[in-house]
């Protein structure tokens, strides 16, 4: 009876342990089943797409709300310099912006030169931020590329055929994929082919030197005719005079064979020499655009990437409303009355690689020049000279507006690269030419 009664209260001892376990259990979440690595790196990788595109989203409030304080800093500066009708116009496009939340495109022809400078001059960072996230997806997606990569050889080392075939497939399938389609072109019309491929490679560090354009070479002045292009002993003339007095005979000059071209130009005035800047490599090391500071000037994020912060004032008191980037307030100014001159004046005639060797002998003059078109793109131009080659990387134009960069677009599709153009542009500062008007020569054929 004794030992009956021991079992029951050893029975309902365990009974009780067990429901106590059972609501353990219960209050415990299951455990997750293991993900399938190669559905695990495609997880990770589209988390981190939404995240580049989030963070541009906050780019694009920000960009917003500092135009309205770009306004205000431009308003400041040409009512303390007396311009009423700069003044007003800004006013009215305080107003309007206040309104709407919104910047144009492509501004009526109407509008003051100082608003479509500002609002150009917004759109032209918005681009650059675009290329920015573009960047970002390709980079990205080489990173992902290259852990599919791995992926699909440790799979099928461990004998799991069909998960690395799913690997497989998702690497064949990811440059053909929306987001690294779309990140390609935009990359492709602002840096050129050579930028993807190098983001692609893993290269990303690395970019066409700016100076150079990527070729590793740069025109200058030819050290022996001075710029001339004549031969420096005759003159040019290709003769010289008699060395005997009282003779009557010249002779012809040896240098340049009777020619009267410099022979170390070949009469072209400049020379090719080994750029400086990337010491001949054709490739400088990049330097990617830092997010602002908090306590940056707050005009720095929608501040273009041909355009550089000037330091501050005398005294190091910024001007008001400019924070420390009184350099997009300099480049307003300046773009702005070289556009007014563009409505009213004549530019003068030059050519396009003096230009792009001397820029600080044109600097804030409006020009007039013939060259070949390399491609055009609605905020990305690019031309050589005449005699230059097309397959070069060209020199960069940044078009005044949206519609003169459709402008070029257009003509390139019409004509096709190598097309010979007319180009009237202003030299705002030695990295940006801006582009007012193209058209096609007259002997340009259609394709």
């Amino acid at each position: 009876m004794k030992a009956r009664f021991y079992s029951k209260r050893v029975c309902l001892q365990a009974a009780g342990q067990v429901g106590a376990l059972i609501v353990v259990l219960a209050m415990v979440p299951p455990a997750r089943a293991q993900e399938d690595p190669v559905a695990r790196a495609k997880r990770i990788y589209g988390e981190k797409l939404i995240e580049i595109g989030l963070a541009h989203k906050d780019g694009e409030r920000a960009r917003l709300t500092a135009y309205g304080e770009f306004i205000d800093a431009v308003m400041t500066r040409f009512q303390q310099r007396g311009d009423f009708d700069a003044t007003i116009a800004l006013r009215t496009e305080k107003a309007r912006f206040e309104a709407a939340r919104s910047v144009p495109e492509s501004p009526p022809s109407d509008v003051h030169p100082v608003v479509i400078a500002i609002q150009s001059s917004f759109h032209d960072a918005c681009a650059d931020a675009e290329v920015e996230r573009s960047r970002a997806v390709l980079q990205l997606a080489e990173r992902y590329g290259k852990k599919l990569e791995d992926l699909k050889k440790q799979l099928t080392i461990q004998g799991n055929l069909v998960a690395a075939l799913a690997a497989k497939q998702e690497l064949e399938e990811l440059p053909d994929s929306p987001a690294v389609k779309t990140a390609k072109r935009k990359v492709t019309e602002a840096e050129g082919e050579a930028a993807v491929s190098a983001l692609l490679e893993g290269e990303s560090e690395m970019t066409a030197c700016p100076r150079c354009n990527g070729t590793g070479r740069v025109p200058k002045q030819c050290p022996a005719c001075g710029g001339s292009g004549r031969c420096p002993r005759c003159g040019g003339r290709g003769d010289l005079p008699p060395r005997l007095k009282g003779s009557y005979t010249r002779s012809m000059c040896l240098m340049c064979k009777g020619k009267g071209d410099c022979p170390t130009c070949a009469g072209k005035g400049q020379v090719s020499v080994e750029c400086r800047h990337c010491r001949g490599t054709g490739k400088v090391k990049r330097l990617s655009r830092p997010a602002p500071a908090p306590d940056a000037a707050p005009l720095a994020v929608i501040r273009p990437r041909y355009i550089a912060p000037s330091p501050p004032a005398a005294g190091g008191q910024p001007e008001p409303g400019s924070g420390a980037d009184s350099g997009l307030l300099d480049y307003v100014e300046t773009v702005s009355g070289l556009y007014k001159r563009y409505l009213t004046g004549t530019p003068e005639d030059a050519g396009i690689r003096d230009v792009v060797a001397r820029p600080a002998g044109y600097m804030g003059k409006l020009l007039r020049s013939t060259a070949r078109l390399v491609n055009g793109f609605p905020r990305n131009v690019r031309v050589v000279p005449p005699d230059g080659p097309v397959s070069s990387a060209g020199d960069l134009l940044i078009p005044h507006t949206l519609g003169v960069g459709l402008a070029a677009n257009r003509i390139f599709k019409e004509h096709g690269p190598g097309c010979e153009v007319t180009l009237v542009y202003g030299v705002v500062n030695e990295e940006n030419r801006t582009l007012f008007q193209i058209s096609a020569a007259d002997n340009a054929l259609p394709r």
